[in-house]
């Protein structure tokens, strides 16, 4: 198809009705177009699916970096994966002593690694050294307590009720 063809398409497309678009679709695509499509919107993904067909699509990264993207949409009702960890390089260690044993975990590009185990999250370590649930965040010091209602503390305020906090806890806790 010429660029001049594929532009009187394009144009062609603009005065088609749904049920036309939606045969188009398939007709280009081999898919039909989703069951509730307005028409403005039929009419882009006509539109894209006729340039793709003529033009080529994406290239193979590209497509491979939006399928992973699509892959982290959650459904409704469905656990979202975890957040990547952006506060802490892999190589880092963090050490805790809990009940005076000294534990050390050890922070990986896919997560934690404690006793030889991987862990996806801080959190599940120190229930595990505890028994109890933990912030594992807040447990191995990384991130500081807060009180609860201090939702809006000065940070000079939340260091040293976090420390009151985190010592609260460990008398509870330990």
């Amino acid at each position: 198809m010429t660029p001049d063809a594929l532009e009187q398409e394009l144009e062609r497309i603009k005065t088609l009705d749904l049920p036309d678009l939606k045969i188009s679709f398939l007709e280009i695509s081999g898919v039909p177009l989703p069951k509730f499509m307005r028409v403005v919107l039929a009419r882009r993904a006509v539109a894209h699916a006729l340039r793709t067909c003529v033009e080529g699509g994406l290239d193979r990264e590209t497509q491979k970096q939006l399928d992973h993207l699509v892959g982290q949409i959650v459904p409704n009702g469905h656990v979202p994966p975890p957040k990547p960890n952006r506060k802490l390089r892999a190589g880092t260690r963090l050490v805790r002593e809990w009940q005076s044993k000294v534990h050390e975990v050890a922070v990986t590009k896919d997560g934690f690694v404690w006793n030889g185990k991987s862990y996806s999250s801080l959190s599940a370590i120190a229930t595990e050294i505890t028994g109890t649930k933990w912030n594992g965040w807040v447990f191995f010091g990384v991130k500081k307590a807060r009180l609860q209602g201090d939702e809006s503390a000065a940070p000079y305020n939340r260091t040293r009720r976090g420390r009151i906090a985190a010592s609260a806890q460990e008398a509870a806790h330990g």
